[in-house]
């Protein structure tokens, strides 16, 4: 038995069977905080993209040892977080989400000093089991903090933090390396540290508290859908394969069309930008629409969009990125709600295989981009994301009707008690 000291610290999804759901004091502070914490996060983590670009034209690394770096960093960050989506579970995902924040930042701040390949890549790695320490850990904050139960709403406020981060990262680190060179990577490690002091002084303040769940949480807790789960996991991981090899080499495809490396990062920005405004959009509207048509509409738009990527003129392959970068940011809250609520036992294990173990198959995917890079060229790797994407359409379609079946099952008569407002089935 815990103490009551420590298990009033401890966040309550203790399991399948669990009857108590983790609430927090004062839901709208703590959100907006988690919110900005994402974007401290997003900041540090998401300026490679802008320095890959000096390192091949320098010759210190390939397209394949670009994709190579991406693929560890994914991998870290896959293997870990559902590990750290388990212990936000049981622990203060409070003090995980102000020290994930720190680590990142120092580790990213640093890897333009790296002597060589080895230590850059374990810079990045250990960057990565920052992030993978915090997304589980803010996902369960967030969705702990809906506001009048608008769950899809809460994470895409919670979305949204990051894709905003993401959008400034690479003009800051661009800013940074204009001023000190490859080293201007330093630039990203003041906001982390200091990040992580407001986070940590804000969070503190807003109590954990336990509510109890009603039964049709207890019964949904315990008919969680591991088919479901799976099909969303794999859903999503294809289509993180397409956001990390779009994002990875989009401003080296630009610099090679244009010859201008500040435009690759202008684009860079400009779709992650478009990606806030999707999540931003996306979170909201699954809440009236249902989330498994939302994000099936959106990935399937993905496939001809991404076909006539490398075919349209200069003119338009601004709008086509903006396009790709919203439709994909429309998934990304939406698929981690629809996770929760598939497996509502343990939101911070739901988060962290969502947004853990997909990265693995992202992290590869954008590895087998940079191959067809190096061998055909940039323009063809682009266009054939349709590929990834048409996968990740199969996989959502599929998954409402494995929850149905799951819910159909021995153990829960059609027709039973099973929640509504907490089943992913629109």
């Amino acid at each position: 038995m815990l103490p009551p000291a420590r298990a009033a610290s401890r966040c309550p999804y203790m399991g399948h069977d669990a009857a108590v759901g983790s609430m927090i004091g004062n839901p709208r502070r703590s959100l907006f905080v988690v919110a900005l914490g994402h974007v401290i996060l997003e900041v540090c983590n998401n300026g490679l993209p802008v320095v890959y670009p000096l390192l091949v034209g320098a010759g210190l690394l390939t397209f394949t040892q670009v994709g190579l770096v991406t693929l560890v960093g994914s991998l870290a960050a896959s293997l870990s977080q559902p590990l750290m989506g388990y212990l936000s579970d049981r622990w203060d995902p409070r003090l995980m989400v102000a020290g994930s924040v720190a680590l990142s930042g120092l580790c990213m701040g640093l890897v333009g000093f790296a002597p060589g390949l080895g230590p850059f890549l374990l810079l990045v790695a250990l960057a990565m089991v920052g992030s993978a320490a915090f997304h589980p850990a803010g996902a369960t904050l967030s969705s702990a903090s809906s506001l009048a139960g608008r769950r899809g709403a809460a994470l895409a406020i919670f979305s949204v933090g990051g894709n905003l981060g993401g959008a400034l990262s690479p003009l800051w680190v661009m800013v940074g390396m204009s001023w000190f060179g490859l080293r201007g990577t330093a630039v990203v490690i003041p906001l982390g540290i200091l990040g992580s002091v407001i986070l940590w002084q804000q969070l503190r303040a807003v109590p954990l508290t336990t509510s109890h769940r009603s039964p049709g949480m207890v019964t949904a807790a315990r008919q969680g859908s591991l088919a479901g789960l799976t099909a969303i996991v794999l859903a999503v991981m294809f289509r993180t394969w397409f956001q990390i090899s779009l994002f990875t080499y989009l401003p080296s495809w630009i610099e090679s069309q244009t010859g201008w490396s500040l435009t690759g990062g202008q684009m860079l920005a400009a779709a992650m930008v478009a990606t806030a405004a999707g999540s931003l959009l996306g979170g909201a509207l699954s809440d009236r629409t249902g989330r498994w048509p939302l994000m099936a509409v959106s990935l399937g738009l993905l496939v001809p969009i991404s076909l006539r990527l490398g075919q349209a003129s200069a003119a338009v392959q601004p709008f086509q990125v903006a396009a790709l970068g919203f439709l994909v940011g429309t998934t990304f809250p939406v698929a981690i709600v629809a996770a929760q609520e598939t497996w509502p036992g343990g939101h911070g294990m739901a988060s962290g295989l969502t947004m853990g173990l997909t990265w693995a198959g992202g992290g590869l995917g954008a590895l087998v981009t940079g191959v067809v890079a190096d061998h055909y060229s940039l323009g063809v790797a682009l266009q054939w994301l349709w590929v990834p994407a048409l996968l990740s359409a199969v996989c959502i379609l599929a998954s409402p009707l494995l929850v149905r079946r799951t819910s159909a099952g021995p153990g829960m008569p059609q027709g039973s008690d099973a929640p509504t407002q907490e089943s992913p089935v629109a």
